[in-house]
């Protein structure tokens, strides 16, 4: 689920993020770090500004 930024933000962790674009059809959605001391970690690094949803990341797929 996604969490607004406005709302809440990450512990020190890498997470998936969201930030609108002009094209409505072509938002960004990536991985990012966030740390408390730092902000956020992307790049290129003006998109920053721009995350305004961010979630857990899934966990990996387990081996059989």
């Amino acid at each position: 689920m996604w969490i607004k930024v406005k709302d809440k933000l990450p512990e020190d962790e890498l997470v998936l993020v969201y930030a609108p674009c002009l094209d409505p059809d072509m938002p960004l959605i990536t991985v990012a770090w966030y740390r408390k001391s730092f902000g956020w970690s992307l790049l290129p690094k003006c998109w920053c500004k721009a995350i305004t949803y961010w979630m857990p990341l899934p966990k990996p797929p387990e081996e059989k």
